[in-house]
């Protein structure tokens, strides 16, 4: 068996798959900015952006002074400190998600549809 040169003509359906695989694709980082803002719930978001805000309030309070035993303010700052790490995760999850499972579907049909006799 000799495996000839394949027909490389490329159909207008091949083409609309293709267009249609590639509107994932950002090359703009604002616009990956945006579509993470929409994959994701708005209450997620909101949660984040609460817990970071709160986290960096007591930090500022404790450190400031306005806790009057050393104690409380050691607390405060270790909650704090704890809700904005976890603010900041989940910026983290919501920004830099990475879907393997969808780019590698994406490339297994771009792949067929390229080799395709």
């Amino acid at each position: 068996m000799t495996n000839g040169p394949k027909n490389k003509k490329i159909s207008a359906r091949s083409l609309e798959i293709r267009k249609s695989l590639d509107i994932g694709q950002h090359t703009n980082v604002w616009d990956r900015f945006i579509d993470n803002l929409r994959m994701n719930s708005p209450l997620i978001v909101v949660a984040a952006f609460t817990l970071v805000t709160s986290g960096m309030f007591m930090i500022v309070c404790a450190l400031t002074g306005n806790f009057s035993p050393l104690w409380a303010a050691s607390i405060a700052t270790i909650i704090g400190s704890v809700c904005a790490l976890v603010g900041f995760f989940l910026f983290y999850e919501i920004f830099h998600r990475h879907d393997v499972r969808h780019d590698l579907f994406r490339e297994s049909i771009r792949h067929v549809i390229d080799n395709q006799n």
